[in-house]
C-alpha cells in the first residue's frame, strides 16, 4: 500500500473507530470526513470510497486477532500438537472479547462477495494474504517434526484450512451469542471451544 501521511492516518483512524461502533453499511463518507474534521473534498482526493479504506482496517484487524503471545502458557513439556491446540483456544478467547472486530470482518467479507476492485488498496491487501502466516503455521510445523502432529497426506493446506474454519466458526457463533443460549442452552463460548477440540483431535498422533 501507499505510504501514508498524517491525514490518510487520521482517516483510517476515525473510519475504523465508526466501522466498529456501527458498520461499514451504516457509515457513510460524510460521516468519515465530519468525524475526522475534513471537508468532503479533501476527503475525496485522499480515498476514493469507505470501501478503499476498508482494507487498511482489515489488515491490521486479521493481526490483532493473530498475534498474540502464549509463551507465559507454554511449559517445556509441550509438544507442537499442545501449543497449537493452546494457540487456537486463545484465539478462540480473542475473537470472543472482540465481538465487533469479528463483526466488521463478517461485514467485510460480505461487501466483497465477488471479485476485489482493480485498486492499489485491494492489491496491496490480497498481496499481504498471499504472505501473511498466522503463528499457527509454526505450531503446526513444530508439531509435525516433532511427531505430535499426524499430517492428513491428503490435504496440502490442512492448518490453513483449519484457520479458515475457525474464522467461519467466530463469524457464524460470535454474533448470534444469545442466540445459541436461548436456542441450545449452552453459551456461543462453550460452543466454539466443543467445535475447536472436533477440529484439532484428527491432527493428534496417538501412535
Amino acid at each position: 500500500m501507499r505510504t501514508l501521511d498524517e491525514v490518510d492516518k487520521r482517516v483510517i483512524e476515525v473510519t475504523r473507530e465508526l466501522f466498529l461502533q456501527q458498520g461499514m453499511q451504516k457509515t457513510e463518507m460524510k460521516h468519515i470526513a465530519k468525524q475526522a474534521g475534513i471537508g468532503r473534498s479533501t476527503l475525496y482526493r485522499h480515498f476514493v470510497s469507505k470501501e478503499a479504506i476498508s482494507f487498511y482496517i482489515a489488515k491490521d484487524i486479521i493481526v490483532e486477532l493473530h498475534e498474540f503471545s502464549i509463551e507465559d502458557q507454554v511449559t517445556d513439556s509441550m509438544k507442537g500438537y499442545d501449543k497449537l491446540a493452546l494457540y487456537l483456544k486463545a484465539m478462540a478467547k480473542t475473537m470472543m472479547e472482540n465481538p465487533e472486530k469479528v463483526r466488521f470482518l463478517d461485514e467485510f467479507d460480505q461487501v466483497f462477495t465477488d471479485v476485489y476492485p482493480d485498486s492499489e488498496e485491494a492489491d496491496a491487501y490480497v498481496s499481504f494474504n498471499n504472505v501473511y502466516r498466522s503463528p499457527a503455521f509454526s505450531y503446526y510445523n513444530e508439531g509435525i517434526r516433532d511427531g505430535s502432529i499426524q499430517k492428513n497426506k491428503e490435504s496440502f493446506d490442512e492448518i490453513d484450512t483449519i484457520l479458515m474454519l475457525v474464522w467461519g466458526l467466530a463469524q457464524r457463533v460470535i454474533p448470534r451469542e444469545q442466540h445459541y443460549i436461548q436456542e441450545h442452552n449452552r453459551s456461543g463460548a462453550e460452543y466454539f471451544q466443543e467445535s475447536l477440540n472436533l477440529l484439532l483431535k484428527p491432527l493428534r498422533n496417538t501412535i
